[in-house]
């Protein structure tokens, strides 16, 4: 049996090697794995669509403005223009263009009428606007009024999926089209294919955009094949949100049988909400429900929340568990709801106000767990917070901040929460140069920070906390040989409290805190370093430049140089002891130790000078580069800022951005550090723990134990050689034992197939021996593999090393159609709490919805676990 000692080492390692073993890509940010989207494209495809819908409503309020802007005239061009006095006309051949309004029309030739707007078109005619994109063989056309007649029609819609064919065509004003011997689809194949894999045909229809279709003499079939017939059919043609019955979801399993029915009602156009009715019958019944409303581009509102009634269960915990819970309780009627509001004022200046509100509640610690709101936290959250803030800018150096905070514990005592109410801040920046222009290129930079903070709860000790923090720096260099950085601050402090009641017992007697305390407690600190750097040219056969081109970069640009940047900085930190013992601990900024700290760090970087493929280009010489052109001292970013593979939270794998034209970036670090605190250089024993002792459990930091001056060695890892892998990791290791305290490790891994993978490793040694308990190592990963280029297989799992089990874990199979326009989903779930297995089935016909289902079956595990 393997050691818990030895496995963590050894999965490490194993997931370097992978890492290592594939190919990766740096200061990119990893997308980690996300059990909400067991397929990458789905997270994608969300992106894509709401990045489209934008990009439409933009093209549209240009079309709109441009319609409006004094009546743009008619402008027609051709390879040869004759001009009809007589009947005025416009005659155009060899290829005539259009452009009226916000539509392009486009032709082999035609001819136009400069009163009536009348077109005659023939030989490939394609006509382009905002919202459509038709083309036909032969149009009779009215510019104005955008009606006509045409043979072999074919329109497709920019927002939507729907695609119309037909043989006689006639678009009425308005978005009404009546059609004869007509083919309509979802599905996008490629010309030329053999059949569609769905389709509906008519002898006739009528169909209007944002409104119904009519169809006589219909057959579905599929791929050619005829599935059935319907004398008449009406069906929808909507792709604005439209008030109706979303499609049903069902299953069964140890819940009973479960139906959910979603009803969407579109009240206004910026205005909509959503209500799911929802019976599992052993379990419960009840609804869940939406609500959004855009009063304007900066005012948004969103809330939402479900009630459940569970008398059906009778006090049954079907498989959730308890054990570890403050409140265990099972509550017959339960409840939720959320409330987001986000709002800013434009006062002029840097007067900007902003009103941020973020509120949820749940009225049972279990809730979460065994129904999913990811509106108001996940199902594994310890503390379910609700905040509301409003900043405003003052005087262009500061903001001040007024907000609160409310906190429910979905695990611990609700009673010994603290809760921020409410809590106000003034923040301030501000820099001089009070040494005018001088070689060192010194300034005086001074921030501050008041703040007022109100802590309640309902048991022991609360009160009141102000204090101001006031910091000076002096930054400063000497030509590019160093750069460095003088500071000071003071914290001034005072408390007030209500109840002075604690836990705490030193010493063996119970201790009252002082109902008014104080502290003043100064730091210093400094900082120091430089960099060294050489530039390497790179020769053909180099592996560093095959893995470097591999992917889309190596297609648009050729790796010509590496900068090595070689960075040691020194930080330094003091604080004196000050006395907090009488002072309440309401967060961590209450206990400040006394610190002498040394810190060093040396961090290594990578740079790559990438150079457009030209073919003109080959065989020149390569310059020298000079500094300046590589990369500025001590950087913290690629070279070129503007490449910007720090990108914000939103960004995602696949996003890899290929090197432009003569680009630098950033493709591996490397960083060691480790701080010497002269405090420390003796054996801690309780008695030094004045102002450091827990206020719950009385014991200095939990344990007592020799202190080694020296801290954990830390490292810090990133590559990113190209597109198809990515690899981050940090950890910190005991010198004494060789032995790692705590890791975090994540990857990601591509081919040009589609497969990938994703994982992250965390772990975490508290070296408490009396609390071994707390060792956290986890692994999360989702793996992705396409079978064929119909078929995908996906994976899921959270697995605890500790226990040796999976927490959760999901498998699934995808089936797609050649032309995209079905999806069929199988996947299996299994959650260790609530213990459950799913099993479900959803379809997905692109432009209509998605239908599913899904069963629930009990595990036979113990209640215990």
């Amino acid at each position: 049996m393997v050691s818990s000692r030895v496995r963590p080492a050894v999965l490490s390692t194993l997931l370097i090697v992978l890492s290592l073993g594939l190919i990766s890509d740096a200061i990119a940010q990893i997308e980690p794995p996300d059990r909400r989207f067991l397929f990458l494209e789905d997270y994608n495809r969300r992106r894509e669509q709401v990045a489209r819908k934008r990009e439409i409503q933009q093209k549209r309020t240009r079309a709109q403005k441009r319609a409006e802007s004094q009546g743009l005239p008619l402008d027609m061009s051709a390879t040869q223009l004759d001009y009809d006095s007589q009947n005025k006309t416009v005659k155009g051949s060899g290829g005539v263009i259009l452009s009226y309004s916000s539509a392009i029309i486009e032709a082999e030739s035609g001819s136009v009428s400069t009163e009536s707007k009348e077109a005659s078109l023939l030989g490939d005619i394609r006509i382009t606007d905002p919202s459509f994109a038709l083309s036909a063989d032969e149009a009779q056309f009215n510019i104005d009024k955008q009606t006509g007649t045409f043979e072999n029609f074919d329109i497709s819609f920019e927002e939507g999926d729907y695609r119309l064919f037909a043989k006689e065509a006639e678009k009425l004003e308005g978005q009404t089209y009546e059609l004869k011997d007509t083919v309509m689809s979802t599905c996008s194949c490629p010309e030329g294919g053999s059949c569609l894999p769905w389709e509906i045909r008519a002898d006739e229809g009528k169909i209007t955009r944002e409104g119904y279709g009519q169809a006589w003499g219909v057959t579905l079939r599929a791929c050619n094949v005829p599935v059935f017939y319907l004398p008449y059919l009406v069906f929808p043609a909507k792709t604005e949100r439209q008030t109706g019955v979303l499609p049903p979801r069902f299953g069964g399993g140890r819940r009973g049988f479960e139906l959910r029915i979603p009803f969407f009602w579109n009240i206004d156009r910026a205005t909509d909400a959503t209500f799911q009715p929802l019976i599992e019958t052993n379990t419960r019944v009840g609804t869940q429900f939406e609500f959004r409303k855009i009063f304007s581009q900066n005012n948004q509102l969103e809330m939402g929340g479900a009630f459940l009634n569970e008398s059906f269960r009778d006090g049954d915990l079907q498989g959730t568990v308890t054990t570890g819970l403050s409140d265990p309780t099972l509550k017959e009627n339960r409840f939720a709801g959320y409330l987001n509001h986000y709002a800013t004022t434009d006062w002029g200046g840097s007067r900007n106000t902003q009103f941020i509100t973020e509120l949820k509640h749940v009225n049972d610690d279990l809730l979460l767990r065994e129904f999913q709101l990811p509106q108001i936290d996940d199902f594994n959250a310890r503390f379910v917070t609700s905040r509301t803030a409003a900043r405003t800018g003052l005087w262009g150096t500061h903001s001040l901040e007024a907000a609160a905070e409310f906190n429910q514990a979905m695990v611990d005592n609700d009673d010994l929460l603290f809760q921020r109410l409410p809590e106000l801040s003034l923040l301030g920046f501000r820099s001089f140069k009070p040494f005018g222009q001088n070689p060192l290129g010194a300034r005086l930079v001074l921030s501050d920070d008041l703040s007022f903070t109100n802590f309640s709860r309902k048991e022991l000790y609360d009160g009141r906390r102000f204090e101001v923090f006031e910091k000076a720096r002096l930054p400063f260099a000497y030509k590019n040989i160093f750069e460095a950085e003088l500071s000071a601050d003071v914290r001034a402090t005072q408390y007030q409290l209500d109840d002075e009641r604690t836990s705490t017992v030193v010493r063996g007697t119970n201790q009252l805190l002082p109902s008014t305390s104080d502290r003043i407690v100064p730091g210093f600190g400094g900082n120091i370093g430089t960099a060294f750097e050489k530039v390497f040219p790179v020769e053909g056969g180099n592996p560093l430049k095959f893995l470097a081109e591999l992917g889309q970069a190596g297609r648009s640009g050729e790796l010509m140089r590496v900068k090595h940047v070689i960075e040691p900085s020194l930080r330094y930190r003091f604080v004196p002891q000050v006395d907090q013992s009488e002072n309440p601990q309401f967060d961590l900024r209450d206990r400040l130790s006394r610190r002498n700290v040394v810190t060093w760090q040396i961090m290594q970087r990578f740079f790559g000078k990438y150079e457009e493929r030209n073919e003109y280009l080959y065989g020149l010489e390569e310059a020298t580069p000079e500094v300046q052109d590589i990369d500025p001292l001590m950087t913290n970013r690629p070279i070129d800022s503007a490449f910007g593979y720090m990108e914000s939270v939103g960004a995602r794998m696949g996003e890899f951005r290929p090197a432009r034209s003569g680009s630098r970036r950033e493709f591996a670090n490397f960083r060691v550090y480790q701080s010497f605190d002269f405090v420390e250089d003796r054996n801690f024993t309780q008695n030094d723990c004045v102002g450091a002792i827990d206020p719950v459990t009385g014991r200095c930091g939990g344990f007592e134990e020799e202190y080694n001056p020296f801290s954990d060695l830390g490292t810090d890892l990133t590559l990113l050689p190209n597109e198809y892998v990515r690899f981050q990791g940090r950890t910190t290791w005991n010198p004494d034992s060789a032995s790692p305290t705590s890791y975090s490790l994540a990857t990601q891994l591509l081919d040009k197939r589609g497969d990938q993978i994703r994982a992250r490793m965390t772990f975490l040694d508290p070296r408490d021996p009396n609390n071994s308990s707390e060792t956290i190592r986890q692994i999360e990963t989702t793996a992705e593999a396409r079978i064929t280029d119909r078929m995908k297989l996906a994976f899921y799992g959270r697995y605890d090393d500790v226990a040796g089990k999976f927490l959760e874990n999901r498998m699934g199979v995808r089936f797609k159609s050649s032309c995209n326009c079905w999806i069929l989903d199988v996947d299996i779930q299994n959650r260790l709490n609530p213990d459950e297995t799913r099993f479900g089935t959803t379809l997905t016909l692109v432009g209509l919805g998605a239908f599913g289902n899904s069963f629930f079956m009990g595990q036979q595990t113990q209640q215990s676990q």
